[in-house]
């Protein structure tokens, strides 16, 4: 009977750390599993250090506009405005300048966002976030996650935008247990990916190259019959 259970623990501990054996993985697990242990290590703790910082967002903004928006999720926001300016800070893993320019409006599910975002410089990531968006608001996840929390003003020539993620923070909690699972899958000689609720470490980027899925990241909340992969958030 304890066998059992042991048994059945490991295989739900597997599929929940998306353990790999389908043959499919082999380039990107002889990868992996050619880093020595310290680099993967190194990996881990700086991964782990990014999903903190990807908790907290703040960007400040120049140029001319006028607006406002508060937000406990998507699901309750409420705001208003225009601004076509520069904007700088720390978003999404992502730090340095861009342009910007949105105009926006609503109550709830019922807002709508024409916007886009053009890094000016910065870092890699920034470019890779570059984003469009005329759509309803919370089909889209470009330029906060339907669940984060937060507020937005600009008037007339400066403003700031703050936003706490709930996800990331679930991300990063979640991601302490890749710390004492990584030395038993060394010890024991089996290939694991670490827990990435967000699917941003480096592993993540990886399975990109390789065209490999792990946790579907949808656009935006999926409240359509259209499938929201198919949408371009370019």
């Amino acid at each position: 009977m304890k066998g059992s259970v042991a048994a059945a623990s490991l295989a739900v501990l597997f599929a929940v750390t998306g353990c790999q054996s389908a043959p499919s993985y082999k380039a990107y697990t002889d990868e992996t599993d050619s880093w020595g242990f310290g680099r993967k290590v190194a990996t881990l703790l700086k991964d782990e250090a990014l999903d903190l910082t990807d908790i907290v967002q703040i960007d400040l903004s120049a140029g001319e506009g006028l607006l406002a928006n508060v937000r406990a999720t998507k699901l309750a926001q409420i705001g208003a405005g225009h601004l076509n300016g520069v904007k700088g800070g720390w978003n999404q893993r992502s730090l340095g300048v861009w342009k910007e320019r949105r105009t926006e409006g609503g109550v709830s599910v019922l807002y709508y966002t024409d916007a886009d975002l053009e890094p000016v410089h910065g870092t890699k990531t920034l470019w890779e976030r570059g984003y469009q968006i005329d759509d309803w608001t919370i089909l889209h996840n470009e330029d906060h996650h339907w669940l984060d929390v937060g507020a937005s003003l600009h008037v007339l020539f400066l403003g700031a935008d703050v936003n706490v993620s709930p996800k990331e923070a679930v991300d990063f909690v979640v991601g302490l247990v890749n710390i004492p699972l990584l030395p038993i899958s060394e010890m024991f000689g089996f290939h694991c990916d670490s827990i990435d609720v967000a699917d941003d470490d480096t592993a993540a980027r990886l399975r990109k190259k390789y065209e490999l899925g792990y946790i579907h990241q949808p656009h935006g909340l999926n409240i359509s019959t259209s499938d929201s992969s198919d949408r371009d958030p370019k």
